[in-house]
């Protein structure tokens, strides 16, 4: 069934990469914003994190409304606003304006991720899923990858404000992309042929006849299992994010060129590229979600504390890979 994978994935992926875009401009540009606006480092760490404030208001119901509504309109319609939001990062003139506008901008992005899971889910049976989660969350690499050397270049030609602009303008224009490219359900792909639609749906119909039949919202919280998942997805992205805000502040110990730094910054998430296929691949083949997810937390952790007892940059920048 290689058609969905040719047609969901690179849409999905390009997509969220524009979001992600929005967490990887804001730490290259965060020094050249507090020294125009005369923010502090605790105001800045603050204008990081109220992004993810307002991120978090449609986590549930994103999932909701994509399940019950369709999650192919609800993204089209998050990535105009969170176009717009970007957009308006480089009017602001003061610090509670830049605030206000990252929370709005979290807002808009925030029902974005469960909404390309249910989406997915209709899509990928659980044999794909690693590789069809990892392919489309490789964008979060890629988009560093990419995003960070084109921000540094474009701060050589322009003021922070004028980049943000700029940089808002791609999630409006892919939007319509998104809208023309992707359907909801395996049923309303035209371009799909039609065994392998009905394999697919036959394939996904045995799967959802398996599972556990749904208690409602309110047995989720009573379950060890979700609180189990919640504490762990929170204890890693508290590092995650940690990391790839303050990436920009170990790199820049090697130069002041705003374009080195972002070619610099983009090697850590190009060895996260190669780990997240290898590693979802493995986990496809061994049906061990487990380990493949344990093992490597691990590894980053240690890597992340012994970062902070090393002096040297090289050695910083090692441990970032």
């Amino acid at each position: 069934m290689k058609s969905k994978w040719a047609r969901i994935i690179p849409v999905a992926f390009i997509m969220y990469m524009l979001a992600y875009m929005d967490r990887i401009n804001i730490g290259v540009l965060m020094p050249y914003i507090q020294e125009d606006l005369n923010i502090s480092s605790s105001a800045a760490g603050d204008i990081a994190g109220i992004f993810f404030i307002g991120y978090l208001l449609l986590q549930i119901p994103g999932g909701i409304l994509a399940t019950k509504w369709s999650a192919k309109k609800f993204i089209f319609i998050l990535m105009i606003l969170w176009g717009l939001a970007a957009m308006a990062s480089g009017f602001v003139q003061t610090e509670g304006q830049l605030k206000l506008v990252r929370f709005l901008l979290g807002v808009a992005e925030g029902g974005v991720w469960p909404a390309v899971l249910v989406l997915l889910s209709n899509w990928f049976t659980l044999q794909e899923r690693a590789r069809a989660n990892a392919f489309w969350m490789a964008c979060l690499p890629v988009s560093a990858i990419l995003m960070a050397p084109i921000t540094g270049i474009l701060l050589k030609h322009f003021s922070w404000k004028t980049v943000l602009i700029l940089e808002g303008i791609p999630p409006i224009v892919w939007a319509f992309v998104w809208y023309a490219m992707i359907k909801d359900r395996p049923t309303e792909a035209k371009w799909m042929d039609e065994n392998e639609k009905q394999q697919l749906l036959h394939a996904l119909t045995a799967e959802q006849s398996q599972s556990a039949k749904s208690q409602g919202y309110a047995a989720a919280f009573k379950n060890k299992a979700v609180w189990g998942l919640v504490i762990m997805y929170f204890l890693w992205m508290t590092g995650f994010y940690g990391y790839t805000m303050w990436v920009p502040s170990v790199v820049s110990e090697f130069t002041d060129d705003s374009s080195v730094m972002g070619w610099l910054t983009a090697l850590p998430f190009t060895c996260a590229l190669v780990g997240m296929i290898v590693n979802s691949s493995w986990s496809d083949r061994r049906m061990n979600r487990t380990q493949h997810v344990v093992i490597p937390l691990f590894v980053a952790a240690c890597a992340m504390i012994t970062g902070q007892f090393v002096e040297t940059p090289l050695l910083k920048m090692i441990l970032l890979l």
